[in-house]
């Protein structure tokens, strides 16, 4: 899809100016060949759905009965949802949904709007305006979009009747303005903003997956029921006032005392919200230097005292920096290791924050309206602790999960914020995706290098050529090439000639591309004669068949003859070795991404951090030091 951008044409002047090409109305600047309509000039049907006691009406199965708290911003939330029978559905038709109506939630959220899809069916509307838009003038999703945008909301709200409980009614429902471009336009709106969407939902579902994944890991990790490679023998039960003792936060301080002065405080909520704690979320406080005082250093654990539920008391953090004047809040108290003590800061405070240590923390919560931890009760707390180098690869392997997450979040967090932006910038015309007949000024094109494959063939039919060639150069009727060790070396063909392998899978073997199984590429080698299946004795694999030469010359056109030339030296690798060039090279693909240190570590708790890929950690090929030489391998084949 092309954006282009309209001239802004701003001239600078006491009185500002409407844009060539643009006109003032009363929903703002617009495009001048947009118009502004209601509601009602553009639907075929404005109504509401049923409204009055229905709850003696619900089954446990039927027809689905849309409610306000089923109607999110452009999707719909079907957990709770209610169904009607048939004949009730039939009784109440003024409000029977179709595909493509609008509904706009009532009372709560009034103006929430979102678009029924094909795939809900039958079904009906409680106390919801139903909106069903006039096809050849309305996208039902660009008006969805408007309604929920920052200008549709504020529209919204200024028509609402009621008191403390609000309403939106179809009245003000039908007198609605909003700005409408052509039709053609509103759809490339609506498929730019619900692409968008649809990326924020992906990475919302990744990022879900992810801290899933690391509270397994803690779960695992943290308990002993998983040992990472390098460690073993027994853990040492130990009481934390064997390992430090407690110290106390800032006290005999007013609240005149802070937000001025040199020194600095860990404020409760930097305790309560991280394992490390954030220096850049320091608060100012005044400290006398005649003061006795307590001063936090780095490694000191701290703890919060008290809150309102047993189940956030306790909650751990660690200093894991070198810092001068800074103190600790009245509310929390701190921990200190005596010197030599065999344990790590930030093991511990993962410890302390996982399912075990909340148990054993929430049970020595005292209180009825708030819950307090006594520092004599938490010093006589005792707990499984590993070796220190254990701790740390744990605490290590944590805190690149932890790293992972953040990462995530930041992204998601840029995501939502430029959907706001393009939302802004295409429900105004400011950013145009149909060239208008108006005055418009393209965005210059860069002109795009021409990938090597390029062609008219498609993904299967490249694959099945790939699986010929390398059936001919790595099989042969001794060895035919089995689909384990060939998914690899397409992996690194890929890899080289286009610098992404894309598709592939995190499974047990490495990386997999289920694609070339089941939608189509070994069907297509088989069936173009570029391959035939044979079975050694042994196990069974593919070897060139007569049509070879076919595939070996659409191989040569599309990828040149240097990149055969770069595959041999994989030739005569083992295929463990290729399993952990792949695996290794994905997670460090994956590292890049974020933009995250590429070391050992890091590599490994990517490898850990997914189920399938958890096993590999225990074999020798994936020792730490093949791991290593794999980094530099990749790092040499790849840059």
């Amino acid at each position: 899809m092309e954006v282009r951008e309209a001239r802004a044409g701003y001239v600078v002047t006491a009185t500002p100016q409407v844009p060539e090409g643009y006109q003032q109305t009363e929903v703002g600047v617009i495009p001048e060949d947009w118009d502004v309509v209601t509601i009602a000039d553009v639907a075929d049907k404005i109504t509401v759905g049923f409204v009055g006691s229905m709850a003696h009406l619900f089954m446990d199965n039927g027809i689905p009965l849309l409610r306000g708290q089923n109607v999110l911003q452009n999707k719909l939330d079907l957990t709770e949802m209610r169904f009607i029978s048939a004949e009730t559905h039939k009784r109440w038709k003024k409000s029977a949904l179709q595909a493509g109506d609008v509904v706009m939630v009532r009372v709560g959220y009034p103006g929430t709007s979102c678009v029924i899809s094909e795939e809900l069916g039958d079904a009906n509307a409680a106390s919801l305006v139903v909106v069903r838009p006039a096809r050849k003038k309305l996208s039902a999703q660009y008006f969805s979009l408007v309604i929920n945008s920052d200008f549709g909301r504020r529209q919204i709200e200024s028509y609402l009747v009621g008191g403390a409980q609000q309403v939106l009614n179809t009245k003000t429902a039908a007198i609605f303005k909003l700005p409408l471009p052509a039709k053609a336009e509103q759809e490339a709106i609506a498929e730019a903003l619900s692409d968008a969407d649809a990326f924020i939902e992906s990475l919302e579902r990744l990022l879900a997956k992810k801290r899933h994944l690391k509270q397994g890991a803690m779960q695992e990790l943290l308990t002993g029921k998983r040992r990472l490679p390098g460690f073993s023998g027994e853990w040492e039960v130990k009481r934390l006032g064997e390992l430090g003792s407690t110290f106390g936060g800032l006290t005999g301080k007013t609240k005149n005392d802070f937000g001025h002065g040199t020194a600095r405080y860990i404020t409760f909520m930097n305790i309560m919200t991280n394992v490390v704690i954030d220096c850049g979320t320091f608060e100012s406080v005044d400290v006398k230097p005649v003061e006795s005082q307590n001063r936090a250093a780095k490694g000191d654990l701290f703890f919060n005292g008290s809150s309102e539920t047993p189940e956030e008391v306790g909650m751990c953090a660690v200093l894991m920096q070198e810092v001068q004047d800074v103190f600790l809040n009245s509310f929390c108290f701190g921990f200190r290791f005596r010197d030599g003590a065999p344990a790590d800061g930030p093991y511990l405070a993962y410890y302390f924050r996982s399912r075990e240590g909340r148990e054993l923390l929430k049970s020595l919560a005292q209180g009825a309206t708030r819950y307090n931890l006594s520092k004599m009760a938490l010093l006589k707390v005792s707990f499984p602790l590993p070796s220190r180098p254990e701790q740390t690869a744990i605490a290590t392997i944590l805190s690149d999960m932890d790293a992972e997450l953040a990462a995530l979040e930041a992204k998601l967090a840029k995501a939502r914020s430029l959907k706001q932006g393009m939302m802004q910038e295409l429900l105004t015309g400011r950013i145009r995706l149909v060239q208008p007949a108006s005055n418009v000024m393209p965005f210059p094109e860069k002109a795009q290098p021409t990938p090597a494959n390029a062609g008219s063939h498609n993904k299967q039919i490249n694959e099945a050529v790939i699986i010929g060639v390398l059936s001919k150069h790595f099989g042969t009727e001794n060895y035919p090439l089995p689909r384990k060790r060939r998914v690899k070396l397409t992996y690194l063909l890929h890899r080289y000639t286009e610098g992404k392998a894309e598709g592939y899978l995190k499974k047990a073997a490495g990386p997999y591309d289920p694609g070339t199984k089941y939608k189509g590429p070994e069907t297509i080698a088989l069936k173009n004669g570029y391959v035939r299946e044979h079975h050694n004795g042994s196990y069974p694999g593919f070897v060139a068949s007569d049509k070879i030469v076919q595939a070996e010359n659409y191989f040569e056109k599309w990828y040149g003859s240097d990149a055969l030339a770069w595959l041999e030296q994989f030739k005569y690798k083992k295929t463990d070795e290729l399993e952990l060039l792949t695996t290794v090279d994905m997670a460090m693909v994956d590292l890049a991404a974020e933009c995250r240190t590429i070391n050992l570590l890091s590599v490994k708790a990517v490898i850990a951090g997914h189920p399938e890929w958890v096993p590999k950690l225990s074999r020798e090929i994936f020792s730490d030091a093949n791991i290593e030489r794999a980094i530099s391998v990749c790092k040499d084949l790849f840059g």
